[in-house]
């Protein structure tokens, strides 16, 4: 067999064997009669077989999808706000207090008899 793509030829040398040869012994005669040999020899002959290779390569395609995003931006503005402030101040008031207090006095008592 063959493969695809491929053939083979046969060549086929031919050769020829002619010798007429008498032998006369025995009163037999014989006389060779040349017969053709043919001998087949097998002979490669290189022949081109192309095939198609298809490789996919990923070619590559960039498009462009815009999508909004909000950008925030900060605007700065001052403005004055009264915040009131507790501040305690300690003052002294005097109060007038009451205490009471036995004092013991020693009065000379006068007795008349």
């Amino acid at each position: 067999g063959s493969l695809p793509g491929q053939t083979s030829q046969l060549q086929t040398p031919r050769s020829s064997l002619s010798i007429p040869r008498a032998d006369m012994s025995q009163g037999e005669v014989l006389i060779e009669v040349p017969q053709t040999l043919f001998r087949e020899k097998v002979v490669e002959v290189p022949t081109i077989c192309t095939q198609e290779l298809v490789r996919a390569v990923p070619k590559v395609e960039v498009h462009e999808i815009i999508k909004e995003v909000p950008k925030i931006e900060y605007q700065v503005t001052e403005r004055v706000v009264e915040v009131p402030e507790v501040r305690y101040v300690e003052k002294i008031v005097e109060v007038p207090e009451v205490h009471t207090q036995e004092i013991v006095r020693t009065v000379p008592k006068i007795e008349v008899q």
